[in-house]
Formats: structure tokens, C-alpha cells, sequence
């Protein structure tokens, strides 16, 4: 096996109920275990399977059949696959001379598809063009390969083949396959991309060497009873390439290209890059290990939150039951009823705070001492679920010099004054304009 290079890539209250569901919810958000992904457009295609086969010839051509399978959802009506005819310079200036690709055919099983001339063929609207051609688009910097079918919501394999004329480089020690099987100018992903790359049979594979640039997943290896390299990938996101390059010793096969490099640079190049691929993957695991920090300081934060939150229900919102003698006819105890609500809250619950359910006893209160009037509306409103809200209307709790009314308790006033506070509305209830708090904009104070 030989090592993969990556080129530049890689109460219980309502407000105990809302802290809680935002407990989970964060712990959910940080920990997520299912991960679902849709396309919402009704036409779309995937690449479940390439298969690339390769051969050598003694004259450095290289023959190649590419078996491509698509996925497609929705009509189509043609494809295209782009044969770039210039190295890289940036990463591999060794070699100037531009590609020479002939020879190309495209079949679907037993169907060979016809060639179209550039006259003949409709550049602007390659849908228009008759099923089962092709046509060959040279430029400047690539060759175009469109082919026509008529497919919908099928899945078919398209067996394409050329020959590169002079895929070999003679370099000043070593000859070179620099190619890319797969280029990144996909814009989704291919799955299952096996390449093989096949040597005449008098080549003495021990004295080659291959690499392999892309994905970290991928993998290259030499068999020496098949005289094969294998280029091998599950995955190839979109937007990155998979490529080969092998060297061996010169004089085993007839080139035409000559380079400017040699085996010495090409081994220091691909040691470069793999040292490049050692420090990312090094970055990218201490990048790791602080989100892994990070999940489990938040997850163990919010364990404790909501521990906390189990705790301060159960013993301080959850009521607690009297003691049997105490209820029972027999009892000689009983709850003193002169109390304010607020107060005997604070007493059953031996705290300090009052909670919604006594400020909502005090209204009641209110109400039956007819300082508040309770109103509902007249008929349900909204629209998924319809249902009746309900009103306050402040009567007054002053009596008629002026003063505070004497039947109301001295803590009523204060939550009659806390009421006085909220924001009125105008609203038509039993043929009345009355001005009214919508008890809906309380949230959680009862």
C-alpha cells in the first residue's frame, strides 16, 4: 500500500416547562444522532458508481473506458464530461506539452451512439439534439464530450472511451502517468470510484511507484500477479479531484513528450505533499479534540442544569400532600382560611417567592370582591385552533372618598396595582367597548 496525499483540502411552572424544553432542545442541538437530508427539487441525479479502466501501451498511449452509472430523478435529456488538456502547472510544471485525446465513443450496453459533427449538433439547446449521439466540443483549455439519451427517473450506465496519445512524460530518469481520473469541477459527489491502471506485461513492477491525490479514504495499491494499480475511493465530494501518478524506469515504453523533471523532484514533491496532508490532519484532530471538548463540557453543563431544575421542582413548586389525619373528619387541624393567598403560599411552600398559582388565587380573589371582572371573548378566535380568550376589566379599588377599599386586604391592593400595570386594549365584549388585559399577555405571571 502506498500512502494518499490531499492537495490544499480537507412547580411544575410554564416558566420550568419552557427552561426545560430548552434544556433538552440544547442538548439535542449539541448531540444530534440522526442526520436526514431531502431535495425539495423535482429533478436531480447522483453518481452512485464510476469504474474507470486504464491500459498502457509500449507507445505511451493510454487507452481508457470509463463506466459511469447515474442516478436520475426527473427527465433528462443529455451529459457532458470535460477532458482538461493542460497539466497543472502550479503543482505539476514539469511537463508543458498539452494532452492529445482521440478516439472517443460513447455506448449504453449494447447501443453505440452515433457522432455528430459541430455543424450537425445544437450547441445552444443540447436537448434538442436526437438520442443515442454524441458530439466532441474542442477549445482552448478542454474537450467537451455531450452525449443525448432520453431518460426519466432511471438509472443508466454510459460506457465512455478514448485514448490519450501521449499520456506518458519521459522525464530525465523516470517516465510518468500524471492523471486525473475524476476532476474537481463536479458539483456533487461520486460514490464507489474504483480506477485501474493496466502495464504491458514486460514492465518489471518492482521498481514503480505510485501515489494517490484526493480524499484521505482513498487508497492505491500495486498487485504484481495482475500487473494492475488500483485507484480506489468510496467517496469523492463535490468539488474535489482524484488523481494518479506513477513512475517507473525509462526505455520500457516508446514517449513523444519529454518533461523537465526527475525522479528526484518527484519524490520530493510527493513527500511535500504528504507532509502538508500529516500537519492538516494534525490540525484537523486538535480542532477535533476542542469540539469534543467543548460537546461534553456543554452537555455535562446542561445534565447538571437540568438536574437542577428536577431538583428545585420536586422541592420547592411540586405541592406535597397533607398528612392523612390532617384531611380526615377526624383531623384537628385546618388550613387557616383568613390568610392571603400570597402568604399562604409562601407558607405551604416554605419559600420565599410567591408563584403564579397564588398571584392567580389573589385575582380570584379580586374578582369575587368584584374589584376585576373575568371576561370572554364572544366567539373563538384564531385560526388553526380556534378557542376563546379571556379579559380582565379593572372595576377600581377605591371607594367613593377616595381611599382604599376596606373589604379589599392590604396585598390585594398591591396585586390590584401590579394588574394596573400591564398593557390595555380596547376590545368589544358583550356588545360593550371596554378597555381590558388579555390574560394571554400575562405569560407566565399566573
Amino acid at each position: 500500500m502506498f500512502p494518499i496525499v490531499e492537495r490544499y483540502t480537507i412547580f411544575m411552572s410554564r416558566r420550568f416547562l419552557r427552561i426545560s424544553i430548552l434544556t433538552i432542545g440544547l442538548f439535542a442541538y449539541l448531540f444530534p444522532t440522526v442526520h436526514v437530508s431531502a431535495d425539495s427539487s423535482d429533478k436531480w441525479y447522483a453518481l452512485p458508481k464510476t469504474t474507470i479502466r486504464a491500459e498502457l501501451f509500449h507507445d505511451g498511449s493510454m487507452q481508457v473506458v470509463e463506466e459511469r452509472t447515474y442516478d436520475f430523478h426527473g427527465d433528462y435529456r443529455f451529459a457532458y464530461r470535460d477532458f482538461l488538456v493542460h497539466s497543472d502547472q502550479a503543482v505539476s510544471p514539469m511537463r508543458t506539452a498539452p494532452y492529445d485525446i482521440a478516439d472517443f465513443r460513447v455506448c449504453e450496453g449494447a447501443i453505440c451512439f452515433r457522432e455528430l459533427s459541430l455543424k450537425e449538433a445544437n450547441a445552444s439547446d443540447p436537448r434538442s439534439n436526437p438520442d443515442h449521439t454524441y458530439v466532441v466540443i474542442p477549445s482552448k483549455d478542454k474537450i467537451r464530450l455531450q452525449w443525448h439519451f432520453r431518460a426519466t427517473s432511471t438509472t443508466n450506465t454510459y460506457t465512455i472511451s478514448y485514448r490519450v496519445l501521449n499520456a506518458v512524460t519521459t522525464q530525465s530518469d523516470v517516465d510518468e502517468l500524471y492523471w486525473q481520473w475524476i476532476g474537481s469541477e463536479w458539483d456533487l459527489a461520486h460514490k464507489n470510484v474504483s480506477a485501474t491502471l493496466s502495464f504491458p506485461q514486460d514492465v518489471q513492477y518492482g521498481n514503480i511507484q505510485a501515489w494517490a491525490h484526493g480524499p484521505l479514504s482513498g487508497r492505491v495499491s500495486i498487485s504484481d500477479s495482475q500487473f494492475k494499480i488500483a485507484f480506489i475511493v468510496p467517496e469523492l465530494p463535490s468539488g474535489q479531484f482524484w488523481e494518479g501518478r506513477v513512475i517507473w524506469p525509462t526505455g520500457i515504453l516508446r514517449t513523444s513528450v519529454q518533461g523537465s523533471g526527475s525522479k528526484a523532484q518527484i519524490v520530493k514533491q510527493e513527500e511535500k505533499f504528504i507532509k502538508e496532508t500529516q500537519e492538516k490532519l494534525q490540525k484537523n484532530g486538535d480542532v477535533l479534540r476542542v469540539v469534543w471538548i467543548f460537546e461534553w463540557v456543554s452537555f455535562s453543563v446542561a445534565v447538571a442544569f437540568f438536574i437542577y431544575l428536577l431538583f428545585s421542582f420536586f422541592t420547592t413548586h411540586k405541592d406535597r400532600s397533607l398528612p392523612h389525619f390532617f384531611l380526615s373528619s377526624e383531623g384537628q387541624w385546618e388550613p387557616p382560611s383568613s390568610l392571603h393567598p400570597l402568604q399562604l403560599d409562601m407558607l405551604l411552600s416554605t419559600g420565599t417567592k410567591v408563584r403564579p398559582r397564588a398571584i392567580s388565587a389573589a385575582i380570584l380573589q379580586l374578582i369575587q370582591l368584584r374589584a376585576i371582572k373575568l371576561h370572554r371573548s364572544d366567539s373563538k378566535e384564531g385560526l388553526l385552533f380556534p378557542k376563546y380568550r379571556y379579559y380582565l376589566e379593572l372595576l377600581g379599588n377605591m371607594d367613593e372618598n377616595g381611599g382604599f377599599r376596606k373589604e379589599i386586604p392590604s396585598l390585594s391592593h398591591e396585586v390590584y396595582a401590579f394588574l394596573d400595570r400591564f398593557t390595555k386594549e380596547q376590545k368589544t365584549l358583550g356588545g360593550k367597548s371596554l378597555l381590558v388585559i388579555p390574560i394571554a399577555s400575562m405569560g407566565n405571571w399566573i
